[in-house]
């Protein structure tokens, strides 16, 4: 007997599944790596690409950067606008350091080193109030006082010391007091720091979606042909060094016109631009108008819109002056997680050559450096430089580092002014304790005068909780005489204090304890000046000796 097996070979189920996941993951492993490929090895990549990627990751970093910003004003500044606050300050430890021919001027430097100034007051920024009583002491006692209250549609004073009422211009009265000052532009009322700041206030959400059209613009406007990349560069400064890529934009005279002819086309038909130049120049007015400013007309928006239309047509057409030539170059560095270390814009054209705009931004581990530099064309007539630059080291918890800051002037080669700033600075930060210990040095030369120099120290310490931050300074400036009647130093020490409370208090101004200088009538002042002559005389009596030291008062 004849048996036939007829045997079909398969595959286990189990090996074609295994086959099917390696293909996915080999899959996976080749997109992943030419995604990183793409996206850091900059493979496959135009120039433009990489270009336009490192402006996309600068433009994030100053966004955050703002973000920042903004959220330290809120958090340090914002709450001691937005409420009532009680704020002491005290001047005093005054120090002068000179020889002075005058005796009678050396008496009174001497008083001053003996004075202290202390003022207590109390504001509400958004009710547009303050009231400030303030106290000059000399050799410990009180010299002279005095009141100070500010209103909305009112200034009250007064000195306790001559006359026990308060002296009140009042705004309600401003024809009085306009004939009486001989002035015709007096207000309605008193506009408010947060009432301008309110008008003029722009939001990240107003600003953004009207930026990024044009940054796009400039996108879209960029060709391969005007970037070069070299890979393999180096960023060096200051001794710090690292590997990165060299990218040079460049546009010609026709390039650069064609793009800023553009953005200028853009700008005419922008209604989203001009609505925010509008609407806060707009509230800018009527906050004005409402407060009885002199000479302020209400906006025409059709008005204005010429105006601004205008204006750019303006420059438009001084894209046509074929006596300017626009031809640019930008270099720029950029590290291998595509942040932007230096900028370098330079014209090209031979009549400019010398024309630079220099930025750069750089970490070397815990040290920040930052460098500005403007110059001006060296091949003209007349030609400048203003360089700026932070080095620090550190962290917020304790930090070191040096600032400086010159520019100078130059016409047909020869100077014209020339000023130098150096600051070596030391900050510390430690639970709500903030020091900072500053030193620095002025040296300005101009032409045909004396050069001026100095230097200074500033000491300060703050210390802030939950409503409250009090401060202590001290500052002293040391200078290098030039003439024998010039100080060789001068100081003073200055601590103050600043709480947020529930309501400012107020004294009540009536027509009993207060003089309406507006509607007073000359009998009426010359009443008051008989009234406060007694006063005015018992303060010389007290201060008698005080007056003879200074000559004011004949020796007895």
């Amino acid at each position: 007997m004849e048996t036939n097996l007829n045997v079909e070979q398969k595959s286990p189920p189990s090996t074609s599944k295994k086959a099917l996941l390696i293909g996915v993951l080999v899959a996976i492993v080749l997109v992943v790596g030419f995604g990183t490929a793409y996206a850091k090895l900059d493979l496959f990549k135009s120039t433009k690409s990489i270009y336009l990627e490192a402006e996309a990751n600068n433009l994030k970093e100053l966004e955050s950067s703002f973000d920042e910003m903004m959220s330290r004003y809120d958090a340090d500044v914002k709450p001691y606008i937005d409420n009532p606050v009680h704020s002491t300050m005290e001047l005093s430890n005054v120090s002068i350091d000179a020889d002075i021919p005058d005796p009678q001027a050396m008496m009174v430097l001497d008083l001053l080193k003996q004075a202290k100034l202390q003022v207590d007051s109390q504001a509400d920024q958004k009710k547009g109030v303050q009231y400030s009583k303030l106290n000059l002491m000399l050799k410990d006692k009180d010299f002279l006082k005095a009141e100070t209250l500010m209103e909305p549609t009112r200034i009250s004073f007064l000195l306790p010391d001559f006359y026990k009422k308060y002296g009140v211009l009042d705004l309600n009265d401003r024809e009085a007091l306009d004939q009486k000052l001989g002035t015709s532009d007096l207000p309605k009322r008193f506009v408010t720091g947060p009432e301008y700041i309110e008008a003029v206030k722009v939001s990240k959400e107003d600003i953004m979606p009207i930026f990024q059209e044009y940054v796009k613009l400039y996108a879209d406007a960029l060709t391969d042909k005007q970037i070069t990349v070299n890979k393999n560069a180096t960023f060096e400064r200051d001794g710090f060094k690292t590997s990165a890529q060299e990218i040079t934009v460049t546009f010609s005279n026709e390039e650069m016109k064609t793009l800023l002819g553009k953005i200028l086309d853009k700008a005419l038909a922008d209604e989203k631009l001009f609505d925010l130049y509008f609407s806060r120049a707009d509230k800018v007015t009527k906050l004005l108008i409402d407060s009885g400013a002199p000479d302020i007309e209400p906006l025409n928006r059709e008005e204005l819109k010429k105006e601004f239309t205008d204006s750019i047509n303006e420059m438009k057409e001084a894209l046509k002056d074929e006596e300017y030539d626009y031809g640019t170059k930008m270099i720029v560095f950029v590290d291998s997680e595509d942040k932007i270390l230096s900028r370098k814009l330079i014209s090209t054209t031979p009549k400019d050559s010398g024309d630079v705009v220099e930025i750069a931004s750089w970490k070397n581990k815990d040290e920040e450096n930052v460098y500005v530099k403007i110059s001006g064309t060296d091949t003209a007539e007349d030609s400048g430089e203003i360089v700026y630059s932070y080095k620090a080291t550190g962290t917020d918890a304790e930090k070191q580092g040096n600032v400086s800051l010159s520019f100078n002037g130059e016409t047909n080669g020869e100077p014209e002014f020339k000023f130098d700033l150096t600051s070596k600075f030391s900050t510390s930060k430690a639970d709500n304790k903030e020091t900072g210990k500053y030193d620095f040095t002025v040296n300005a030369e101009e032409a045909g005068t004396d050069p001026v120099k100095f230097s200074g120290t500033l000491d300060s310490t703050v210390t802030k909780a939950d409503k409250k931050q009090d401060s202590d300074m001290a500052f002293k400036l040391t200078f290098e005489p030039t003439t024998p009647d010039m100080p060789r130093s001068l100081g003073f020490s200055m601590k103050s204090s600043t709480e947020i409370v529930g309501e400012v208090k107020l004294p009540s101004i009536t027509a009993e304890n207060s003089v309406n200088l507006a509607t007073a009538t000359d009998a009426e002042m010359n009443q008051i000046a008989e009234e406060a002559m007694p006063a005015v005389q018992q303060f010389m009596m007290n201060n008698m000796q005080l007056f003879q030291e200074l000559g004011v008062m004949p020796s007895m």
